[in-house]
């Protein structure tokens, strides 16, 4: 259940005053650095969601609601010049704390006010689902609006939304150069601290702290219990080896060494510095004696809930609530882990240094090439000529007629593939990125994140809300080179009648058409071009992260090698047919990460936020391009467009494309970004496919994986695999972008006789063949065959979590995948996926090995048809 209004902003105020503390408290400049840019990017977010959400909610729900919002508007305009002179300040200035300190005054006093009055009054007025809505849009306009205080802008709606919506882009690109708190707002990791030294406050803490020490003491060298961590293959989670086991709140028995806490007055904001000291002194104590710590918070000694009313719910796999009898012994295990000091960081060649490189270099020296056209183009009218000079079309030269046609577009259509290439590589790996942080992240960041599935122009949204900033860059260069750049190079050269023809078409000797480069229009794709390369070179510092992989993670093998050491698979237990959304209300409170090739359990989180991209309930286990309504009105577009080629090229209707040249490069641009979703959700599916027939050979399903498979290799990989689907889409891929530049040639006027048949030709029989794939992938794929989507890490885990091929995988988390697929192979096992007996004897839908139970069938338990005394599993 969503939280309401109130209880989201006053959350936000506890984050601002927590920040603020952080601020004046803090001796180290670069802390205070981190924490006033946090502090401003929070409040100035905070403020005009308010005006955009909030207030408007006050005038339209509230009697003197117009008056309240007034009064609120006009202390936020204060709040607002103040914060601007603070996010200037430097905080070597002697004003730098004193100007927060009246910012937080006046600040305190609107808060105050807020929270016991006008929020209130507000909250009488709606009903629990209007309220419970309002958080959720407040949340999504914080992300929209401008990170940096703006003063001067409007603070009304419509007004605050359109230059909100125009400041933001500015600010959020400008956030990528600021200092922020590492990996998120309450993280206190000490990876920029220097020495062993514990500087942490454990005062918060309730209660007295107890470490019990595991195989080694604290006096104890511990070098190679890291070691015995990590080398230990004998069973599933063996590689867990807790060195040392804390425990925050009441006293437990045994024999612990129990630290006593000197008696200091808890912060108003014990609940953020709890949260933070937790993270920040597991990850000291991990550091500093190389060990993996494990941190308790235990519930009270004395459990109210056995008395009457329902008992606390357990952390466990299965997230059931438990009797009451049993919640004394609930606790929730939060694990922190020491510096990996030879981290790998395998990337693919496109995500490598010199590739970026190379594309930055690509993108300037095309945009310094249509300056210098443009240029050449301006000199040559004075001079009363063009770049090509010409009175009918057949009279231009063969070579330079394709210059002028057809090389501009050939240009700009590789450049996109080599920008495509990249983002989806980036989007790929984002989530291994993501868990390779010295303390990962949640969930919904990580092992539950899907980029590849989404439409192109969708991920940069995505990004941005969830910060990811290299996948934002990625996909925002993507959509600039692939869809923008080419529709503005087409109207950028164009053919226009000589000047100094009369009426009658007399020139008087001269040529009666000049070629030239339009300036409007150059200009524009010359900054755009420019644009991507700045995009590119942000993107090359953010690709400086390690990736935490030794090799590429192909396929269903690749991730369950990194599965067998750790404790991962306990959270997915009853997960086996479960939705993505059920998926993340089990797995929300835990961040994940990767270390020594491993995905590990994190920090355990009481408090997780919400999450719509994560949480929207979806029926349908197939992505958005395969189900059956947008599947078929994809077929419909394509149709329109194949009725309209011949329409444009043969009718007076081709006026269009003299009136807007660049709609023709657009619409197959669309079009191929459209077909590309699709190739790559057949793509994805295709493993999952032929193990639900059964019988599966490990080298075409358990190690295979199309995701990673180079541009043009895909086709003919898939054909020597017999997967002749996805060779079809494959090929589509290419004749997608060769569509791009014929439909950019359907105008007879500009082309000689044979060209424009050639042209108009080709545009038709490649959309009709488009059309043909996608029906026939709409008639193979739309049945479901699979309970969900498999398109995140722990979508795949949830298949394998009591999986008794994962024996196979023990020891083999640092194999390449030629090593993973020639062991498979050499067991000379068979696999499926449906309902099969797993390791706990007990019937589990699954990726598993032969025989199968039976096959799976969308909808229908086999638990409930067959054995139904086992009912209880999975639910």
């Amino acid at each position: 259940m969503a939280p309401r209004i109130i209880d989201t902003i006053k959350q936000d105020h506890r984050d601002l005053e927590a920040y603020y503390d952080k601020i004046v408290n803090s001796k180290d400049p670069d802390e205070q650095t981190r924490f006033q840019n946090q502090f401003t990017w929070e409040l100035a977010r905070h403020s005009h969601a308010e005006e955009l959400i909030v207030y408007p909610a006050f005038e339209k729900y509230l009697r003197e609601g117009h008056a309240m919002a007034e009064k609120d508007r006009g202390e936020h305009q204060a709040v607002k010049e103040e914060l601007k002179r603070f996010q200037n300040t430097n905080v070597s200035n002697p004003q730098f704390i004193p100007i927060i300190k009246d910012l937080m005054d006046n600040l305190s006093q609107h808060i105050k006010e807020e929270e016991t009055h006008d929020l209130i009054k507000l909250e009488e007025a709606l009903s629990t689902e209007e309220s419970e809505s309002m958080s959720k849009q407040f949340g999504r306009m914080k992300a929209l609006v401008p990170s940096r205080s703006h003063p001067s802008a409007p603070n009304k709606p419509p007004f605050e939304t359109a230059v909100g919506l125009l400041t933001a882009p500015i600010d959020h690109i400008a956030d990528f150069f600021r200092k922020f708190p590492d990996n998120t707002a309450l993280d206190d990791s000490d990876d920029n601290k220097s020495g062993d030294t514990e500087l942490v406050d454990i005062s918060f803490f309730e209660g007295p702290l107890n470490i019990k020490w595991n195989h080694a003491s604290e006096d104890q060298p511990t070098d190679d219990l890291q070691e015995a961590t990590i080398d230990n293959p004998n069973k599933l989670g063996d590689g867990v080896v807790v060195g040392a086991e804390l425990s925050v709140g009441p006293t437990l028995g045994g024999p612990q060494r129990a630290h006593s806490l000197p008696s200091r007055r808890k912060s108003k904001h014990a609940s953020f510095d709890r949260t933070a000291t937790v993270r920040q002194y597991g990850q000291q104590l991990a550091k500093k004696n190389n060990i993996i710590v494990s941190v308790k918070e235990s519930p009270p000694t004395i459990d109210l809930s056995s008395l009457e009313g329902t008992g606390y719910p357990e952390s466990g796999a299965s997230g059931s609530l438990q009797s009451a009898s049993s919640t004394t012994n609930v606790v929730q295990k939060s694990y922190f882990y020491p510096p990996d000091p030879e981290q790998p960081d395998w990337k693919p060649f496109p995500m490598s240094s010199i590739y970026i490189m190379m594309l930055i270099l690509v993108s300037i020296t095309l945009a310094v090439v249509q300056e210098y056209l443009c240029q050449r183009s301006i000199a040559l009218e004075k001079e009363g000529t063009g770049l090509i000079s010409y009175d009918r079309v057949s009279e231009i030269p063969t070579a330079e007629f394709f210059c002028w046609k057809y090389l501009p577009t050939i240009v700009m259509v590789s450049y996109g593939v080599l920008w495509q290439i990249t983002d989806y590589e980036v989007k790929r790996l984002e989530p291994y990125y993501q868990l390779s942080q010295p303390t990962g992240n949640t969930a919904a960041k990580t092992i539950n994140l899907d980029y590849i599935s989404l439409w192109s122009y969708i991920v940069p949204y995505k990004s941005l809300r969830y910060r990811h900033w290299a996948v934002f860059v990625s996909s925002l260069g993507a959509v600039l080179a692939t869809t923008v750049a080419p529709s503005l190079q087409n109207p950028s050269v164009a053919p226009i009648l000589n000047p100094k023809c009369d009426p009658k078409g007399k020139c008087h000797g001269q040529h009666k058409f000049f070629v030239q480069i339009h300036p409007v229009w150059s200009r524009i794709l010359t900054a755009c071009l420019i644009l991507v390369a700045v995009f590119a070179l942000i993107l090359l510092f953010q690709l400086r992260r390690k990736s935490g992989l030794l090799t590429d993670p192909k396929g269903i093998a690749g991730i369950a090698s990194m599965a067998t050491k750790s404790h991962i698979l306990t959270d997915f237990t009853g997960m086996e047919e479960a939705r993505h959304d059920e998926i993340h209300k089990r797995l929300k409170n835990r961040r994940y990460l990767l270390y020594k090739s491993t995905i590990w359990q994190g920090e355990y989180m009481r408090h997780a936020e919400s999450d719509p991209y994560t949480e929207h309930k979806v029926e349908s286990p197939h992505p958005v391009i395969l189900r059956r309504n947008p599947g078929i009105a994809f077929i419909i577009s394509l149709v329109i467009f194949l009725v309209l080629i011949p329409v444009i090229t043969y009718t007076d209707v081709n006026v269009v494309v003299t009136k807007v040249p660049w709609l023709p490069t657009l619409i197959t641009t669309i079009i191929k970004q459209l077909w590309s979703t699709l190739e790559f959700s057949v793509r994805m599916l295709e493993p999952f496919y032929v193990l639900s027939r059964g019988n599966a050979r490990p080298e075409l399903t358990l190690t295979l994986d199309y995701k990673g498979t180079p541009y043009g290799l895909l086709p003919f990989q898939a054909f020597f695999n017999r997967h002749y689907l996805v060779a079809l889409l494959g090929l589509g891929s290419v004749l997608g972008d060769i569509l791009t530049v014929t439909a950019s040639s359907l105008y007879l006027k500009d082309e000689t006789p044979r060209s424009f048949v050639v042209s108009s030709t080709l545009s038709i029989i490649i959309t009709a063949f488009l059309i043909f794939s996608a029906s026939l992938v709409l008639v193979q794929r739309r049945h479901a065959f699979l309970p969900r989507e498999p398109s995140t890490i722990a979508s795949i885990l949830a298949f394998i979590f009591q999986s008794r091929m994962l024996d196979d995988f023990i020891g083999t988390e640092r194999f390449s995948n030629s090593e993973m697929e020639a062991m498979l192979i050499a067991k000379n096992k068979r696999y499926g996926l449906g309902w099969f007996k797993g390791r706990d004897k007990k019937p589990h839908c699954a990726v598993d090995e032969e025989p199968m139970l039976s096959r799976y069938v969308h909808g229908v338990s086999y638990i409930r048809a067959q054995a139904p005394w086992e009912q209880d599993i999975g639910v």
